[in-house]
């Protein structure tokens, strides 16, 4: 069993955000990055577009 401090390691190292639990008194500082402009990586506007799901071939 994983302790919460191990979790938020993981989700940190794979940029996860984590949100506190309501009525928690953790603050969520993940959230000034998101509301920052400077540090987003799409412009405003801009549209995420995923790939194509994968189409089986004729052989």
């Amino acid at each position: 069993m994983t302790t919460g401090s191990e979790l938020e390691a993981v989700y940190d190292r794979l940029g996860y955000v984590t949100v506190p639990a309501p009525g928690s008194t953790e603050t969520d500082q993940g959230m000034d990055e998101l509301n920052d402009p400077q540090g987003a990586e799409m412009r405003p506007g801009e549209t995420f577009d995923a790939p194509p799901p994968p189409t089986p071939h004729d052989e």
